[in-house]
């Protein structure tokens, strides 16, 4: 999350009035305290992790979604809704990402569900995965 506090601190000198992110990344920027610059922070809705989850059951026969805390809240309701095959990682900072996605693939192949740093990581490791976007649900009530 360093790298998004430095960037953020970047784009602040380079005459940011305004910060926008979700996640992780949100949370780090709040924690930052980046000279009482405002933050807009976007809320992933139920509505984005069905997409994703319906995108990724065309890519392996299960879908592990992992996330910051602050991305699924709410998600046990919806659980049902997506089926057994589906399990969820909560993110915590310091979370290792490569070492917890590992785990999830030794129960065999996944497709995993997440953000830009999840996306990341699974691209190095050759791991199919679907990036939670962003849907007009989620612009409409961004904080």
């Amino acid at each position: 999350m360093a790298n998004a506090v430095a960037l953020a601190e970047e784009l602040i000198g380079a005459g940011a009035r305004v910060l926008v992110a979700r996640g992780g990344i949100a949370d780090a920027l709040k924690a930052a305290d980046l000279d009482g610059i405002p933050l807009v922070n976007i809320s992933i809705t139920a509505y984005d992790v069905l997409r994703a989850v319906a995108e990724a059951k065309k890519k392996a026969p299960r879908v592990c979604i992992m996330a910051f805390e602050s991305m699924i809240e709410g998600l046990d309701e919806i659980l049902l809704l997506i089926g057994e095959d589906t399990s969820v990682v909560t993110l915590r900072e310091g979370t290792k990402i490569p070492e917890a996605m590992a785990k999830c693939w030794e129960d065999g192949e996944v497709c995993f569900v997440g953000g830009l740093l999840l996306l990341r990581d699974s691209q190095i490791r050759d791991y199919p995965s679907v990036l939670i976007r962003l849907g007009k649900e989620a612009v409409s009530i961004a904080t």
